[in-house]
This record gives structure tokens, C-alpha cells and sequence, in this order.
């Protein structure tokens, strides 16, 4: 399944005044490498389809701080303690009583932890919540402890 990027289209354009070059050549760099063709909707995005492997976490976080989003992209959390608290703000982080949710409470009873690793830590999918990843922007406070698929299977294999 391929990433799905969001980008303001106003950021793109060089007739509206805030072009950001960066954007405006990840968009032109993506559609050489064969992202599919985006398309203007929602609120005057470009949108754009990628494979999550080609692109880098640093880029998701430039197009979440510029107002834009990232969907589909797949990574793994960093976790020292199931049994320890979520990060407050944490999408669905929060019970009915309005305390912290758990590890262990936040994500589905048929979603796993990984065996630890030689540090002690355990890893979760973003999408172990409710079955789809979590987007970039709900990523955002877990940035520090997300490690890409890639590495992932470095850790394991």
C-alpha cells in the first residue's frame, strides 16, 4: 500500500507567494521516481501516492510542520514498558475517566508486542490502536521513539 501525501497546494505554486522550494522539489523529485500522478481536492491539497519505503521519516515531518499530511505510512513504536503510560496526546490515549491509557490498554488485544530487543525494549506497529496507521501529524509526539519497518527487521532477523 502506498503512502498518501498531502500537500497545501499553496506551498507548491510560485504564483501565490510561499512557495517552499523544498516541497515543490519533493513533488517534482517523487513524480520522476514514478509517484502516481496527484491531483488537486480536499481543501486545496496536491495528493500524491508513494511507496512508505522511499520516503525518509525527516521528509513526513517537513510536510506535517508545513500543514500538510501523511497517510499509510507504517512504522514501529519504541516501547521500554507495555505496562507504562501512553504519551499524553497520543491518539486514543485517553479512558473513559480521562486517565492515561496504558501500553497494554491502547492497543488491540490481537496486536503483539515484539520480543525485546537486546535493550530491553519493545515494538509496537502505529497501527496496533484501531487497524490503520497512525497519520504523520498523530505521529508527531512519538517521533523520538519510531524506528521505519527497515530497521525493524534489521532488529529481528
Amino acid at each position: 500500500m502506498n503512502a498518501i501525501i498531502k500537500i497545501p497546494e499553496i506551498l507548491l505554486s510560485p504564483f501565490k507567494g510561499q512557495q517552499n522550494s523544498t516541497l515543490f522539489n519533493l513533488a517534482i523529485t517523487a513524480k520522476v521516481y514514478g509517484a502516481d500522478n496527484y491531483t488537486t481536492n480536499e481543501a486545496d491539497h496536491v495528493v500524491y501516492y508513494v511507496r512508505p519505503s522511499l520516503l525518509p521519516f525527516d521528509v513526513v515531518q517537513l510536510v506535517v510542520s508545513t500543514g500538510g499530511e501523511v497517510e499509510n505510512y507504517p512504522m514501529f513504536i519504541k516501547i521500554a514498558d507495555p505496562d507504562g503510560l501512553t504519551p499524553v496526546g497520543l491518539k486514543n490515549s485517553k479512558k473513559e475517566d480521562e486517565s492515561q491509557k496504558t501500553w497494554n490498554e491502547w492497543k488491540q488485544d490481537n496486536y503483539n508486542f515484539s520480543n525485546p530487543d537486546e535493550d530491553g525494549f519493545v515494538y509496537l506497529g502505529t497501527n496496533a490502536n484501531n487497524g490503520e496507521d497512525l497519520k504523520g501529524s498523530e505521529m508527531m509526539i512519538l517521533s523520538d521513539d519510531l524506528i521505519l519497518p527497515s530497521a525493524y527487521k534489521l532488529l529481528f532477523d
